[in-house]
């Protein structure tokens, strides 16, 4: 079973995971460049395979009518993804992972909204340039 923890940066928030899907994903889109800086890759853990601790310390900014997004209110640190409270997951950056040694890349989405400061890596992972 795979396991890892991990946070955000000032320690407020951590979490636990358990037994989750190791593919992560990676968007390219213009709202998480703008949220992250960069692009935004991430591990979805359904509800039973998680535990957060510090939740108080969690802001949720609804980014747009189908997603909102969620970070360290102390620190900033962009932690979570989900498309709504009642979606039975929670994506999890995976650069919050204390040990995020055997993830696999599955896919990046939104490719065609990449910034052009960088590549999009041929890591075996499929290239979508928008997304379902």
């Amino acid at each position: 079973m795979i396991k890892d923890t991990g946070g955000c940066q000032c320690g407020k928030i951590t979490f636990e995971l358990w037994g989750f899907n190791p593919e992560y994903s990676t968007c390219h889109c213009t709202e998480c460049r703008k949220w992250t800086g960069s692009f935004y890759a991430c591990i979805a853990a359904k509800t039973n395979q998680y535990k957060i601790s510090g939740s108080e310390h969690i802001t949720w900014y609804l980014k747009n009518p189908n997603s909102e997004q969620g970070f360290c209110k102390n620190c900033g640190s962009a932690i979570f993804w989900r498309k709504n409270p009642d979606a039975g997951y929670l994506d999890f950056a995976i650069g919050m992972l204390d040990t995020p040694k055997q993830l696999i890349a599955k896919h990046h989405i939104f490719c065609k909204y990449k910034a052009n400061f960088y590549s999009i890596p041929k890591d075996g992972a499929a290239h979508f340039d928008q997304w379902d």
